[in-house]
């Protein structure tokens, strides 16, 4: 059956106008950002069909690859990359929401903000949060993905945001795809660098956590 032929309460563009988004299911806000099916099945059907693939699980989904996602009959990358966008958007405002409210006193608390951000533990990403004297966050923002290295224009880069941002302390926080937390010789190397340039500004770097999927490193705890 096509979309269209469905009863207009049943069309989840329909549905959301008339009820609101809050009363659709995760199947019908999948449709409404796919927006049309396969041949052999109507959009509806393809977003359950999703959503399946991922145990029926948003969560699972939002950590899926573009790739897995274009397995499922009827997701193409512009829609897999639609969805991926959503979930962002959604990890984004998350984060919007703690900034400012959340005080960091230690690795324990930092390590409850650091972890949602890192969409995927296949590739490294490297992650500051910006801090006011108080310790309470006044930003979080990516500094590198992909496995870059930190190169000098990215410890500039830390600088100049937390000049601009007028932050009194940094938490540098980058992920170990492998899932060993300890610091390599090259993540000391790159430790000393950044925290040598933020006190030249007289910028405290607070702590550089390494996060794995299930476990953490703090240099700060760890002296």
């Amino acid at each position: 059956m096509k979309i269209k032929d469905l009863n207009a309460d049943e069309r989840p563009r329909e549905l959301m106008l008339k009820s609101g988004a809050q009363n659709l299911s995760g199947a019908q806000l999948l449709a409404i950002l796919l927006r049309t099916g396969s041949r052999s099945k109507n959009v509806l059907d393809v977003a359950r069909d999703l959503l399946y693939s991922a145990e029926g699980s948003l969560n699972i989904l939002s950590d899926m690859s573009l790739e897995k996602m274009c397995e499922v009959k009827g997701i193409g990358m512009d829609k897999a990359v639609t969805v991926a966008a959503a979930f962002e958007l959604g990890r984004r405002l998350n984060c919007e929401r703690d900034d400012g409210k959340v005080m960091i006193t230690c690795a324990s608390k930092a390590i409850r903000v650091l972890r949602p951000l890192f969409s995927s533990m296949e590739t490294e990403e490297l992650w500051c949060l910006f801090l006011k004297r108080s310790r309470r966050i006044i930003s979080s923002e990516r500094i590198s993905s992909g496995g870059e290295t930190l190169t000098e224009v990215n410890i500039k880069k830390i600088v100049r945001r937390s000049l601009d941002l007028k932050a009194s302390a940094v938490i540098l926080s980058h992920n170990h795809p492998s899932g060993n937390p300890k610091p390599s010789e090259a993540d000391l190397k790159m430790t000393r660098k950044v925290k040598q340039a933020l006190e030249t500004f007289e910028i405290m770097l607070m702590d550089h956590i390494i996060v794995t999927e299930d476990d953490y490193f703090s240099f700060n705890d760890e002296n």
